[in-house]
């Protein structure tokens, strides 16, 4: 009796324990979370993305350069007399051709002197006549016929001159152009040397552009060489090498070269920057990705590639710009999958949707522009 009644409190602890881990894995069953596959909504909400599958190409080594349009000819003309300014014949922005009247001073003064010098010479005119015959006869002596000859030959110096002070009282255009600027008004007084006009020769156009040693070699004067102009909206132009200096400038260590344009786009004009393009050969396995693909941010340059339907960053480094594409030296690798469109918005570990593409990914050479 004593024996059944000790086994029976260890029965019921045991029987206790059982019913209780019986609860505790119900509840566990209940409440368990259940992994629910993923909805229609979250598949839409990602962001759709296009991308270029990165592969290793041979791409035309062009470098672009800034070049700076400049007139065939730009003269800045001056007075050569002090004076009134009696008339101005052309205005700014008026087409003259050479040896066209520009403007003239006041020539009285000049006009009283070349009378003076003119009757000086008709007076020393007579006098030689009159001596010659004298001196053939011998009546005079030889001394005396070489003063007058003497004084003759000063009276028509001093005739040319004081024609020549008549004349530069006029100022005339040297070649055909364009009066691009006025710096004097009728009944203005100028002096001698002051500055009026400025004429531009327009025709043919010129472009100026400092290169690097690493590319003189490969030019030549006479070599077509071509450009756009980006604020005309990207117009072509083709100019011939006129000049290549012989000497590197000293605060740039670059060279100097002129492009002659014969044809020049329509609405070109002096002081407008343009890109000169320069080839230098070929580039073989070369990463090459459009620029627009490349993000500028703080100092880097990022692009995002895809990987396993998530968004990655990447810092790239640029070796180049050639055209509108951009040559990686470091960042990305073959097989890589980079996001060309889409990416302005996203960040690191989003998810994304691969958008299919409608046509060639490959990257458009720089001539092809």
């Amino acid at each position: 009796m004593t024996l059944n009644m000790k086994r029976r409190p260890v029965s019921l602890v045991l029987w206790g324990c059982v019913v209780l881990s019986l609860i505790a894995v119900g509840l566990l069953v209940m409440f368990k979370p259940v992994k629910e596959p993923e909805s229609v909504e979250t598949v839409v909400n990602r962001i759709l993305v296009r991308v270029l599958p990165i592969a290793a190409q041979t791409v035309p080594d062009v470098v672009t350069l800034p070049g700076r349009v400049l007139a065939n000819v730009s003269a800045t003309l001056a007075v050569e007399k002090a004076g009134r300014i009696e008339e101005v014949a052309v205005d700014q922005g008026d087409s003259v051709t050479k040896g066209q009247l520009l403007l003239r001073i006041d020539n009285r003064l000049w006009v009283h002197q070349q009378r003076q010098a003119m009757l000086a010479l008709e007076e020393a005119d007579r006098d030689f006549s009159r001596w010659q015959p004298m001196h053939t006869n011998g009546a005079v002596s030889s001394s005396e016929f070489d003063a007058i000859r003497h004084r003759r030959d000063q009276a028509a110096v001093a005739a040319d001159q004081a024609a020549v002070h008549v004349q530069q009282c006029l100022l005339f255009s040297p070649f055909d152009g364009v009066v691009d600027r006025r710096a004097v008004e009728q009944g203005e007084y100028v002096t001698e040397g002051q500055a009026v006009f400025d004429v531009l020769q327009l025709q043919p156009l010129k472009v100026q552009v400092f290169i690097s040693e690493r590319d003189v070699a490969s030019l030549q004067p006479g070599m077509a060489l071509g450009g756009v102009a980006p604020s005309l909206g990207g117009a072509v132009f083709e100019g011939r090498l006129t000049f290549l200096a012989q000497e590197a400038q000293p605060d740039r260590y670059t060279y100097a070269m002129e492009l002659t344009l014969d044809s020049p786009p329509a609405g070109l004009r002096p002081g407008m920057i343009v890109d000169v393009q320069i080839g230098r050969g070929q580039r073989s396995g070369v990463i090459a990705i459009p620029l627009a693909a490349v993000i500028p941010r703080r100092g880097e340059h990022v692009v995002y590639v895809v990987r396993d339907g998530v968004a990655v960053r990447r810092v790239v480094v640029l070796d180049a710009i050639i055209g509108q594409n951009a040559l990686i030296r470091d960042g990305l690798q073959e097989g890589d999958l980079l996001v060309i469109e889409g990416h302005r918005g996203l960040q690191d570990g989003v998810r994304v949707g691969i958008e299919a593409n409608t046509g060639s990914n490959r990257v458009d050479s720089p001539d092809k522009e």
